[in-house]
């Protein structure tokens, strides 16, 4: 029987799509090209005419699911005719809202990521949304400047730290929701982000209340017949 040949893009979609589920699965670190290339059926020769290295492949994984981020967020914030408060709270409330429609899956994801074996992944993911997420809040940012509803005199700069700061929110709540073992977990999820939201209003000159995070009610869903949130 012949050997079906697909178009490169199909290929190539095929190994990250293998990669994801044994990284999930396995963890980054035990997985190795045979694992993948056992899964999809293919040969190192034709591995390597996509990628150099399982170290490339993560790169195209992360890249391919930034993008899939990217394009999320920006259809939900970068709308036209909206003021730059309200691009910032549509931002975080779609956000939220997805992240609740897809409770499950966020929380194998969650799982997944934290795990040791997945750090090398977590970190190259976590640094290229970083870097999507400040493009994003410097656009609005910049927007509130010239509107007059927020008063900072670099926007970019004030991007990047306020991205580090929600990342550490998100890294917190990580670790909150995965141990389920804290009864106060939710209390002190909420008090997180409302510090955060504070900092975030602060450093952007906002009125108080303009930039909510999320709101309890939907962090308290999360906890609604299983123990395991995801965080916003």
């Amino acid at each position: 029987m012949s050997r079906t040949i697909k178009p490169a893009d199909e290929r190539r979609r095929e190994l990250l799509n293998a990669a994801r589920h044994l990284f999930f699965d396995r963890g980054y670190d035990n997985t190795s090209i045979n694992d993948i290339l056992n899964v999809v059926g293919l040969s190192k020769g034709a591995f390597y005419h996509h990628f150099s290295s399982k170290n490339a492949l993560l790169d195209g994984l992360v890249d391919h699911e930034v993008a899939d981020l990217y394009q999320a967020t920006k259809a939900a914030c970068l709308q036209p005719g909206l003021t730059a408060l309200q691009r910032w709270q549509r931002l975080f409330e779609r956000s939220a809202q997805w992240e609740l429609a897809n409770k499950t899956n966020w929380i194998v994801l969650l799982t997944s990521l934290y795990r040791d074996e997945n750090l090398r992944y977590r970190l190259k993911l976590t640094q290229a949304a970083q870097l999507t997420t400040a493009n994003l809040f410097s656009q609005v940012i910049t927007q509130g400047v010239d509107e007059g509803s927020f008063s900072v005199t670099d926007p970019k700069a004030c991007a990047t730290i306020l991205v580090s700061a929600h990342q550490a929110l998100s890294d917190r709540i990580a670790e909150l929701l995965l141990s389920q073992q804290n009864p106060a977990a939710l209390d002190q999820i909420h008090q997180l982000c409302q510090a955060t939201q504070e900092l975030s209003e602060r450093a952007l000159g906002a009125p108080k209340g303009s930039l909510p995070i999320v709101d309890r009610a939907t962090l308290a869903a999360w906890f609604q017949s299983q123990e395991s949130p995801c965080a916003d």
